[in-house]
């Protein structure tokens, strides 16, 4: 009898280890709720056996989900026209601008010598301001050579300004190096200025370019080749720029990924008819 009940003692054990070696680890594991069972009547307790149904049954922990906001509807379509092109340009303007001649007379319908005039005042004040006893002048035709180097400079590249002027054969720059000299451009690089730095506008991070922006926005649409099936379309681009600045965006997956973030208005021929820089979300 002793045996007898030693082995189904140690049955038992046996059966409540195959119990749990029913469950995999990943649901002993997981957090979960008791619930106890309880049978309708006392004889139906009796007559019932315990391995009918366990007293605690395993009610695994309902996973929550973070609801999702409801999303907005976009349609693609056109805009309602609500603009009276023919108060804006004439179609004739096309015309205009591709009978130039040759690239300077499309520069000078952009930066014209009235603008180059503004940068030479604002630009000898500040040197004034710096400095009272300075002996800094400029001319126009100096910022537009000036400007010109800064053009070069874009897509004939060097791994310092001062290589333009170098005196070895595969870093000079003839062109550079005989439009102006190395101390003439480092000391407009100096002082060059767009506005007097006591009258920036107010909450405008922009504000020291602010009239560079507004003078190319003018001539832009002053010159944009607008016709009455003319389409225009607004996107983000980016200016690269890798130093410290609030106005600095980063944008994954972007061909430039850091830099300033431009609002651009462009025709379907990739002409630029206003741009305005992203100053963050408070200014908009």
């Amino acid at each position: 009898m002793e045996d007898s009940e030693g082995d189904s003692e140690a049955s038992g054990n046996e059966n409540e280890g195959d119990f749990c070696e029913k469950f995999s680890q990943k649901i002993l594991g997981a957090p979960a709720e008791a619930t106890l069972v309880s049978h309708g009547s006392k004889q139906h307790q009796e007559s019932s056996s315990d391995d009918d149904e366990p007293l605690v049954k395993y009610v695994p922990k309902s996973k929550k989900f973070k609801s999702k906001s409801k999303l907005e509807n976009w349609y693609q379509q056109d805009l309602p026209n609500s603009v009276n092109l023919n108060n804006v340009i004439e179609s004739d303007t096309y015309n205009n601008l591709v009978s130039k001649e040759n690239p300077i007379q499309f520069f000078e319908l952009f930066w014209t010598d009235a603008f180059f005039e503004n940068i030479k005042e604002q630009t000898i004040l500040y040197a004034t301001q710096k400095n009272a006893n300075t002996s800094f002048t400029v001319t126009v035709e100096e910022l537009k050579v000036f400007f010109s180097i800064l053009l070069i400079s874009g897509y004939s590249k060097r791994p310092r300004k001062d290589m333009y002027w170098s005196m070895d054969s595969d870093l000079l720059n003839e062109a550079v190096a005989k439009g102006m000299s190395r101390n003439k451009f480092r000391d407009i690089l100096r002082n060059l200025h767009f506005v007097n730095n006591t009258q920036l506008p107010a909450n405008d991070k922009f504000g020291k370019v602010r009239p560079l922006i507004n003078h190319l926005n003018t001539v832009f649409l002053q010159h944009t080749p607008l016709t009455q099936t003319t389409s225009i379309s607004v996107d983000e681009s980016m200016v690269p720029y890798y130093s410290h600045h609030s106005c600095k965006q980063r944008i994954q997956g972007k061909p430039i990924r850091y830099g300033f973030k431009f609002w651009s208005a462009n025709v379907s021929n990739a002409y630029l008819v206003n741009t305005e820089p992203y100053q963050g979300k408070e200014q908009y």
